[in-house]
């Protein structure tokens, strides 16, 4: 049986596996910071098989324009024909990064989801999936089907004052101002200094790596950051679960929550009490489970479906 390449392809990382045989390689993981282009890294890969696979199946974030892939994080695109026929794929499948993942929920095992709140989900109902990453994922499943959605672009909606006064200052490098520009790794570098400037102290930083050894270091700019991270994520799910009444649960995702330092600073946060600030229907989001998925690289099982379904 010919072998299949299978490729998640984020804002910050590209991960390479093979499927062979009803059975997945270990995943090979590169920086995207270190190639040009997708091609560049992909021939990379390549160059370390000894079996050339037939057929791609590949996951990113991004959209198919007039016979070209666009990603989305990433300053690289890809003419699909062009493509296919330089790298003498018989087939190439291009799937949205997230619906992977929503077909990486349906095979969920309990231990690899953490539950944040007593509340049962009901299986018959719709599920959202939230990831914080280079941008911000979400999608809907229901009955076995994931439904994409670019729900993580739409405007933020503080609701406390010093939320809105972030926002405000956030408001006038990004017009309009969308939640994924606050929940996700660049947006955590934008609430640190979006925060020390509205308290006029506090040195600028360009990475989550600095706001990481800020925290571990008490710093308390740094901590009350994650703090509004995880506010601001409570008012999206909440959004989420009332737009499709996702009684299914909201499962949460991505290593940025799944850290364990930061999943420390999760548990104290007010995540549960901006999820539930919806007014008149709070009595109905508190009936609503939140998990945290806990297994990393889970678009890894939603290619592996993909990829069996496709040798069938």
């Amino acid at each position: 049986m010919a072998d299949i390449l299978l490729a998640d392809i984020g804002g910050t990382h590209s991960r390479f596996a093979i499927y062979r045989n009803s059975k997945q390689s270990p995943i090979k993981i590169y920086y995207n910071r270190d190639f040009i282009s997708f091609t560049d890294v992909l021939s990379v890969y390549l160059k370390t098989l000894s079996q050339r696979p037939s057929s791609l199946i590949l996951g990113g974030a991004g959209i198919i324009q007039k016979n070209t892939l666009f990603f989305s994080n990433l300053n690289w695109k890809i003419n699909v024909q062009k493509f296919q026929k330089e790298f003498q794929f018989k087939t190439v499948l291009f799937v949205n990064d997230f619906k992977l993942q929503g077909l990486g929920v349906l095979g969920l095992k309990k231990k690899e989801i953490y539950p944040l709140s007593s509340k049962k989900a009901d299986k018959n109902q719709p599920i959202a999936l939230i990831g914080p990453g280079t941008g911000l994922g979400c999608c809907f499943i229901y009955n076995g089907k994931v439904l994409e959605s670019e729900a993580g672009h739409s405007t933020l909606t503080p609701i406390s004052p010093i939320q809105q006064q972030i926002a405000q200052i956030l408001s006038n490098q990004f017009n309009p101002l969308s939640f994924e520009r606050v929940l996700s790794g660049p947006g955590l570098v934008n609430l640190y200094n979006a925060l020390i400037q509205l308290k006029n102290g506090g040195h600028p930083i360009q990475s989550t790596e600095e706001l990481y050894r800020l925290a571990i270091q008490k710093n308390q700019n740094a901590l009350e950051t994650y703090q509004f991270f995880f506010e601001f994520l409570g008012i999206f799910a909440g959004n989420l679960a009332l737009t499709l009444k996702t009684s299914g649960g909201i499962y949460l995702t991505g290593s940025i929550l799944q850290d364990p330092f930061i999943l420390k600073l999760f548990k104290k946060s007010k995540f549960s009490f901006y999820f539930k600030e919806k007014g008149r229907l709070k009595s109905y989001l508190e009936t609503i489970p939140v998990f945290l998925i806990l297994k990393p690289h889970m678009a890894f099982d939603g290619l592996k479906y993909l990829a069996k379904h496709h040798q069938n």
